[in-house]
C-alpha cells in the first residue's frame, strides 16, 4: 500500500521524468478525493487503497499523457474508473458496490462536486491537512477516515490507548487554532 505506517502517502518519482513527478504530487494533493471516490465505487477501505495505488502507478506510467494546466481529477477519474471496472471483474469477495451505470453516475456528482468552491472554512481545513504528517495525520486517518475505535487505533499504531487520545486532542486543537486562524486572517 502507498500510506506508510507514519505519514502522508509517497509515490513514486517515475525515473525522474518531470511529468511523473507532477503527476505524483497532483496524486498526494488530491489523496483525500480520489480515496473517496474509489471508495465509493468499491465499498471496502483496503480494496480502495489498493485501488489508489493502482490508479496511482497507472497515472504516473502515462504521465505524458496528461497536459498541465487540464482537469487532473476528471483526467485520474477516468483511470480510476477503468480500474474500477477491472477489479470489479478480478475480486472474489463480491463485485464493485457500484454497477457501471451507477459508476456513471458517480463519475457526474463527482465532476460537479469538484466544480463546487470550497467554503472558506473547507479551505481552511484543506489547508491545515496537507503538510500534517506523522502519526498524528495517521491516527487522525484511522479515526475518522477508516472509523476505527479508539482502542482499534492503538493497536495499529502501537501506543497506548492514553498516548492515542492525546494524539487526537493535540491534533484537533492545533486544527481548530489553524482553521480560526485563518478563517480571522480571511474576514480581516
Amino acid at each position: 500500500m502507498l500510506l506508510p505506517e507514519e505519514g502522508r502517502p509517497k509515490m513514486p518519482s517515475g525515473d525522474n521524468d518531470p511529468r511523473a513527478a507532477n503527476v505524483a504530487a497532483l496524486l498526494i494533493k488530491n489523496y483525500a478525493y480520489l480515496y473517496a471516490y474509489l471508495l465509493s465505487a468499491v465499498g471496502h477501505p483496503h480494496d480502495a487503497e489498493d485501488l489508489f495505488q493502482d490508479v496511482s502507478m497507472a497515472a504516473i506510467q502515462d504521465a505524458k499523457e496528461y497536459k498541465d494546466g487540464t482537469n487532473f481529477r476528471a483526467w485520474v477519474r477516468e483511470i480510476a474508473r477503468r480500474r474500477i471496472l477491472w477489479h470489479a471483474r478480478k475480486v472474489s469477495h463480491g463485485a464493485i458496490a457500484l454497477s457501471p451505470k451507477a459508476l456513471e453516475r458517480l463519475e457526474l456528482v463527482a465532476a460537479e462536486v469538484e466544480e463546487r468552491p470550497l467554503n472558506p472554512r473547507e479551505e481552511a481545513l484543506r489547508d491545515y491537512l496537507g503538510p500534517l504528517v506523522g502519526v498524528s495525520y495517521r491516527v487522525l486517518q484511522l479515526r475518522y477516515r477508516e472509523q476505527l475505535d479508539v482502542p482499534a487505533v492503538t493497536k495499529t499504531i502501537g501506543k497506548t490507548v492514553q498516548a492515542a487520545y492525546a494524539i487526537l486532542k493535540r491534533a484537533s486543537l492545533a486544527l481548530r487554532e489553524c482553521i480560526d486562524r485563518k478563517m480571522k486572517n480571511m474576514t480581516a
